[in-house]
């Protein structure tokens, strides 16, 4: 890893909060890898969304896959799963800078980000019109 972007940590946020800063420069134990290569093996077998299974599963397809895996995770506080799921993201997709989870009434959208490291929100001071004049 030489690129400075590879080295971003990648973030997890939930309604427009961050809640998980996953630090790609430290070291994995051989246990964590033998993880992360067993459900390599698993995803390459192939994986199944919503009953209908894909035999041959695009990057794409795993990275959105194990995104939800993570959503459930986070919702169930399951920080083995949580853990699992930020390594695989954080190392199998080194260009994935966050993972945007939003909740509406009726669903939950993901979003992946490659091309934006995140930033703290700016809070923004209102001035009253009282005052400007």
């Amino acid at each position: 890893m030489n690129d400075k972007s590879e080295l971003s940590p990648f973030v997890v946020t939930v309604n427009s909060e961050k809640t998980i800063e996953y630090f790609r420069d430290r070291p994995l134990s051989q246990k964590q890898q033998d993880d992360l290569a067993a459900t390599d093996k698993k995803l390459n077998l192939g994986i199944s969304i919503a009953g209908e299974v894909n035999k041959h599963p695009t990057d794409q397809d795993k990275a959105i896959f194990i995104a939800n895996i993570l959503v459930n995770a986070l919702d169930n506080d399951d920080e083995t799963t949580i853990a699992l799921a930020c390594a695989y993201l954080a190392t199998r997709y080194i260009h994935l800078k966050q993972l945007k989870i939003t909740t509406h009434e009726d669903r939950i959208s993901i979003e992946l980000i490659n091309d934006q490291l995140y930033a703290d929100p700016i809070p923004i001071k209102f001035i009253p019109k009282k005052d400007l004049l």
